[in-house]
């Protein structure tokens, strides 16, 4: 958990402080203001939880009661992807859509979205990435699949991310405003001249997963 956060502390006999600790972390800083009065600002925590406030000069340290709690709040993320592609008319050669999916972010810390095909709902092993046939609610074991993975990228980013069954990140941010932030999201599908274009009632399908997660 990030720190930061600026804590005024009251009490007695703070002359000749020598440290002020959270839990059993030095604060990021402290200015001794009186005898009964110190700033303090809080040091970052590897986990949420409370923890006790103490102030330590030459007579000794404060003993932990109930009113010197601090408490690091988890940080909390959400993530949307909106809209969709579907009926994809491919050509051959490079074909592009930046205009009908975007990600949605809004976290309380800083954050990172992934992005993998999953192989679920039956996807062949070997496909991860690729566009397969899919047909009656199957992917039939000797379906066709475009050879060349789906690709995306954020708006922002200058290169496209081919996907497979592994995470890789996809976008990192910093904390994001209660209204969350909105970007494009490109996605990408090269199609080469010996690619099969799949006659009704089959079609060509990919799942892709974002995964949400704060650092």
């Amino acid at each position: 958990m990030e720190g930061g956060t600026n804590v005024t502390i009251t009490g007695s006999g703070f002359t000749g402080v020598t440290a002020v600790l959270f839990g059993s972390t030095p604060a990021a800083s402290y200015t001794f203001v009186s005898d009964s009065t110190i700033f303090a600002t809080s040091p970052p925590s590897a986990t949420a939880g409370t923890v006790d406030v103490t102030v330590t000069t030459p007579y000794g340290t404060s003993n932990a009661v109930a009113n010197d709690k601090f408490t690091y709040l988890a940080y909390q993320i959400q993530i949307d992807v909106n809209g969709t592609i579907s009926n994809w008319t491919l050509s051959i050669g490079e074909n592009i859509d930046a205009t009908n999916l975007t990600l949605w972010v809004q976290s309380t810390g800083p954050w990172q979205v992934s992005i993998y095909d999953a192989l679920n709902e039956g996807k062949p092993a070997g496909t991860a990435g690729h566009m397969a046939e899919y047909v009656g609610g199957t992917y039939p074991s000797s379906g066709k699949l475009l050879s060349s993975p789906v690709k995306v990228r954020d708006i922002l980013a200058p290169f496209f991310l081919d996907l497979s069954g592994e995470l890789q990140t996809f976008r990192s941010g910093l904390a994001t405003p209660e209204e969350g932030i909105n970007s494009p999201i490109v996605v990408g599908q090269d199609v080469d001249y010996h690619d099969q274009r799949l006659t009704p009632p089959s079609l060509y399908r990919i799942i892709v997963t974002f995964v949400g997660t704060t650092l």
